[in-house]
């Protein structure tokens, strides 16, 4: 990979890290749980009784839900014709981002889905 694709890798890798300091930085600033996220993370079994994930393994699935989407995005962008050399580098870019993103997002969730399952 060229130079300009290197450092368009780091540029992409940046903006994911203050990206995720952003969502820390209100996260801590919070007094009181975020409604749409309890929507979200509410599970309902048969009976109708509710049962909350935990708040690390809803966080982790919300944010690879996210990322999920954002790689989706790329795949299609690549699929897109007529795109320029830079183009295609700057996809790229994003990508490996995304990429080394979902993979830090998976690492261990088998876990902690295995141990939010037994506490059904």
């Amino acid at each position: 990979m060229s130079k300009r694709g290197f450092r368009k890798q780091i540029k992409s890798l940046e903006l994911r890290i203050e990206e995720h300091e952003d969502k820390i930085t209100t996260e801590k600033g919070k007094s009181q749980i975020d409604e749409g996220k309890m929507r979200v993370t509410t599970l309902r079994k048969p009976k109708t009784t509710e049962i909350a994930l935990d708040e690390p393994l809803s966080t982790l699935l919300e944010e690879l839900g996210e990322e999920c989407q954002n790689t989706l995005k790329l795949l299609a962008q690549l699929r897109m014709s007529h795109l320029s050399t830079e183009q295609i580098e700057d996809i790229l870019a994003e990508l490996t981002a995304s990429v080394v993103h979902l993979h830090a997002h998976t690492d261990r969730l088998d876990d902690l889905i295995s141990d939010q399952l037994e506490k059904f």
